[in-house]
């Protein structure tokens, strides 16, 4: 890793009153590859601040956002000054709608100076023109900046999320019902099962989208993946065909909790049909979950759910699962920025700074 105290050449701010300021050289332009480099840097000099878990390595941030449905070129922007990335703002289309979520950063020294206003109001209006409604920041709850700057911009909270951990990970001792089995996935074979099964159950649910083929291809395609990661819940049915009640997965990551890192597995999602729930799947299923994580040696586990989704938190509950942080969902319309000067109330940040 570069060093934390990494020098930035770019050419000084005249600051003005109101801490916006006017930046002498800032360029605010659409992403290209090479900026990746960058990026990370910006990352790096970030995640003493911020703690937020983002990419430091270039390999993987290009690989991520070489991913199915992204489009970094036309989606992303970044604040130059003097050659060095100072910042990015970048936007991601939920499949199946016409909603973006937000993402981006400012690197610390170069903050509370406009730039996240900046990137944000320029990243709306593109988001706007292209037939986008809405755009929403996620953040934790002890985000005070990320918090601050959406409520700035006239973000306002929409839902609250939970992510969840279990560390160190153990195997919750639950097993699949009378009448009910299990199956693992099948590459070349399931991936029209995976996606129909993954919509019949998650559909339901706030802030989550649609998936589609690409998305199952682009997973089975990782050197990493083994089929025990994803797992079907199955019921003998009256012709001795097996149907499909249900379906979870994990994938796996490096997490920094504190000052620890883990080796975790991020397990979603999970979903069991509506005529089979009540009966203990969706608790069998986590817990096979669970039982790959052992195999594969993981540390820690984690999953995300909406907070006004009782049933499923008590399910994770049940496995052991506990609350790590909460994650607020603030929401901008974006209708409502159309015929406004770009200086208006919906579009102009007051204070604070993105991350």
């Amino acid at each position: 890793m570069a060093p934390m105290n990494e020098k930035y050449s770019a050419p000084l701010f005249r600051q003005t009153g109101s801490m916006e300021g006017d930046a002498l050289g800032l360029v605010i332009r659409h992403f290209s590859w090479p900026d990746i480099e960058g990026i990370c840097r910006v990352h790096r000099a970030s995640e003493p601040v911020d703690h937020a878990g983002r990419l430091v390595d270039a390999a993987l941030l290009r690989e991520r956002w070489r991913r199915p449905g992204s489009n970094p070129e036309r989606d992303c922007l970044v604040a130059e000054a003097g050659g060095a990335v100072l910042g990015y703002s970048v936007r991601t289309l939920v499949p199946g709608t016409d909603q973006c979520l937000v993402d981006g950063v400012v690197h610390p020294s170069w903050r509370r100076l406009g730039i996240g206003r900046r990137l944000v109001r320029r990243l709306a209006e593109e988001a706007r023109q292209s037939g986008v409604s809405t755009l929403d920041i996620r953040a934790r709850d002890d985000e005070r900046a990320t918090v601050a700057f959406s409520q700035a911009l006239g973000f306002e909270l929409m839902r609250v999320w939970h992510r969840m951990w279990l560390e160190p990970l153990r195997v919750a001792p639950f097993a699949f019902p009378s009448g009910y089995s299990w199956r693992y996935f099948r590459p070349h074979r399931d991936e029209e099962v995976y996606v129909e099964v993954v919509n019949n159950t998650m559909g339901e649910h706030w802030g989550v989208g649609p998936i589609g083929r690409e998305e199952i291809n682009y997973l089975v395609s990782q050197p990493s993946f083994e089929p025990a990661d994803i797992l079907f819940a199955t019921r003998n049915g009256s012709s001795g065909m097996a149907e499909i009640a249900g379906v979870s997965a994990v994938r796996f990551l490096e997490r920094q909790v504190g000052s620890r890192w883990f080796s975790v597995g991020h397990i979603g999602p999970v979903g069991v049909r509506a005529e089979h729930r009540g009966l203990g799947l969706a608790h069998a299923l986590v817990a096979n979950n669970l039982r790959q994580c052992r195999r594969r040696q993981i540390q820690a586990a984690e999953l995300d759910v909406d907070e006004e989704n009782a049933p499923a938190i008590h399910v994770y509950q049940d496995c052991g699962f506990e609350l790590l942080f909460r994650i607020l969902w603030y929401r901008l319309d974006l209708a409502a920025m159309e015929g406004q000067p770009a200086s208006s109330p919906a579009t102009a940040v007051r204070s604070g700074e993105q991350r």
